[in-house]
């Protein structure tokens, strides 16, 4: 369990952490699945996509998203990959079990608990440590300061 006394920056950053795993395969999807080249689409999609609209504003824009998001997808998943690696103890490898479970097979805290054999305030309270690990290199020395 988080402890109380956590600052508003400190939980909104360990929220941050939370929904970027979280959402990382869905904001992978859109990297994959946006539309903003005319080559990517039919001749009667661009035609209906261009009635009404200026076309070129709304295609930079999703162009524009889509590079942001690539931009951050892509080094949430090797900060992720890095960390997952470097287990250094037991402890290391179930709290990188744990998180894997959460956050990319989207387990329920009380089926990993069940699996691993552990209470559910232990698996709360490993996750936890994990999601303020990963938040101090998802964000830097802004992540180190608020975490801890």
């Amino acid at each position: 369990m988080e402890r109380k006394g956590r600052t508003a920056a400190q939980r909104d950053l360990l929220h941050n952490t939370r929904m970027l795993l979280h959402r990382l395969g869905d904001l992978r999807a859109h990297t994959t699945d946006s539309v903003y080249d005319a080559r990517q689409l039919e001749e009667m999609e661009i035609a209906e996509m261009i009635v009404g609209r200026d076309p070129d504003v709304l295609i930079e824009a999703i162009k524009r998203s889509v590079t942001r998001t690539e931009i951050l997808v892509t080094d949430a998943e090797e900060v992720y990959s890095r960390w997952e690696a470097e287990e250094r103890s037991r402890e290391d490898a179930l709290r990188r079990r744990i998180m894997r479970q959460r956050y990319f097979d989207k387990c329920e805290i009380d089926v990993i608990a069940k699996r691993e054999g552990k209470s559910k305030d232990l698996v709360l309270r490993l996750l936890n440590e994990a999601v303020m690990e990963l938040s101090s290199r998802f964000f830097g020395i802004d992540g180190f300061h608020h975490a801890g």
